[in-house]
């Protein structure tokens, strides 16, 4: 059976169609290099981001005031690369990167214990 999450009320029937769904965020702001500050997407990361540091006891270092997509880089030397994620700042200017991919599997995990 594959694993349900809700995100801010919004139920997907698996982990790949939680993934569809934020991914087609992250790949439309990446084309329209936008940055979010309002609005449902604003919202639905933010959830997402927030039940990511809940299951992982990660400390949220201030209120979350936006989003955008960035290129992050990822292993080193030749395994290294970068990739499109996700890049959430803070009212105090810090940033953090998160992978959609990485939340939703800890989540679902967390959620099963």
């Amino acid at each position: 059976m594959a694993n349900q999450i809700t995100i801010l009320g919004k139920v997907f029937n698996s982990q790949a169609d939680a993934e569809k769904y934020f991914y087609d965020i992250r790949d439309k702001l990446w084309r329209d290099q936008e940055t979010i500050i309002q609005g449902a997407e604003f919202d639905m990361l933010h959830n997402l981001y927030k039940q990511y540091c809940e299951s992982t006891d990660w400390p949220i270092p201030g209120d979350v005031v936006s989003f955008r997509v960035k290129n992050i880089a990822r292993g080193s030397g030749s395994a290294g690369g970068t990739s499109q994620g996700f890049a959430v700042m803070f009212s105090t200017g810090k940033e953090s990167e998160f992978s959609a991919r990485t939340a939703i599997k800890d989540i679902v995990k967390h959620n099963k214990i």
